[in-house]
């Protein structure tokens, strides 16, 4: 039995389910270590840049804004490319 101490916790807990399907699907595609690393670090970094709403609410903008925010960090063009996949 679990108990739901607050919104977030509960957030965090679907997060952590969601990101470990996605990145299980993705090595079973066959994907590097590395890039299983990249990609878990693009949804924690979505995921905390959306804080306190779960990434199921974002929207358009909200990935558009992610991604500008990413842009204004000097974040690679490569890093920028997986975070477009992820988003």
């Amino acid at each position: 039995m679990s108990v739901q101490v607050s919104n977030n916790e509960t957030c965090s807990a679907r997060v952590s389910d969601r990101r470990r399907t996605f990145l299980e699907s993705l090595a079973a595609q066959g994907e590097s270590e590395r890039n299983l690393a990249a990609h878990g670090l693009g949804v924690d970094r979505f995921a905390e840049f959306l804080e306190p709403r779960p990434p199921e609410d974002a929207r358009r903008d909200d990935l558009e804004t992610f991604l500008s925010y990413l842009s204004e960090l000097d974040v690679s063009s490569q890093s920028l490319k997986t975070y477009r996949t992820v988003v």
